[in-house]
């Protein structure tokens, strides 16, 4: 029975198109060692199979564009079934908080993400996964919902001009409120202690989410951009708090 659960580069080599894997490893045979250790990009096939320098030959100019260009289109492929459901990939937050328990990367990021195949990462912007792993799994109900809360929160959370983030993911809700389970009462308690609000709802929800994980270490933290969205929420609630 075909493994369900795969690392990034086994994905990339097994669950892509074949014939771009090939295109990849076509070129690479028509390089040398040297030639292709100019670049940090790992290699799909071994060192036998590559060309090997003779004479001056490894002297001349290296053009790499022809690999390139078949990297570049099997990572585009990667992206495009990533985005389109067909496997999930969890990671562990490295940037721009240090987590401890895999989560699911939204689909909707595949776009945006930048592989390391060499250590199984993945970034996009400013997040940062390690411990990358692909399944064929459908993540279940409660772990779609964070992820689909991430959009819903952004796109209703209606911050001030002068601390609007940027780049705030936002997809169409079918559904009022976040996540069921958000810690908020948690949140704002923590909020009315803080006394000062940071510039930005980026910066306000990193440091949120900090004293968070602090004081609730035994819990499975938000993410970093579902909290982004509740930040409104948050202060609203904790001023609530201030009036009772």
């Amino acid at each position: 029975m075909p493994r369900r659960e795969l690392s990034l580069r086994e994905a990339l080599e097994q669950w892509c198109d074949p014939a771009l894997v090939e295109r990849v490893r076509s070129e690479e045979r028509q390089l040398s060692e040297y030639e292709l250790n100019q670049t940090s990009r790992i290699q799909l096939t071994p060192l036998s199979e590559r060309r090997q320098p003779t004479g001056t030959s490894w002297m001349v100019e290296t053009d790499l564009t022809n690999w390139l260009a078949a990297w570049h289109a099997l990572e585009n492929d990667l992206r495009k079934r990533i985005g389109a459901g067909q496997f999930y990939v969890w990671g562990v937050q490295a940037k721009p908080l240090r987590l401890t328990r895999p989560e699911l990367i939204p689909p909707a990021w595949a776009a945006d993400m930048k592989f390391d195949f060499a250590v199984g990462a993945i970034t996009v912007d400013e997040y940062r996964y390690t411990a990358i792993v692909c399944s064929l799994d459908p993540p279940l109900a409660e772990q779609a919902a964070e992820v689909v809360a991430v959009a819903q929160a952004a796109a209703e959370a209606a911050p001030a001009p002068s601390d609007a983030p940027q780049g705030t993911l936002r997809e169409p809700s079918g559904r009022r409120g976040g996540r069921p389970g958000f810690p908020l009462q948690e949140m704002a308690a923590i909020a009315r202690q803080r006394g000062r609000r940071e510039p930005t709802n980026k910066s306000e929800a990193r440091t949120l989410l900090t004293e968070f994980v602090q004081r609730f270490p035994e819990r499975q933290p938000p993410s970093h951009r579902t909290v982004i969205g509740h930040v409104p929420k948050i202060y609203s609630e904790a001023k609530r708090l201030d009036r009772t």
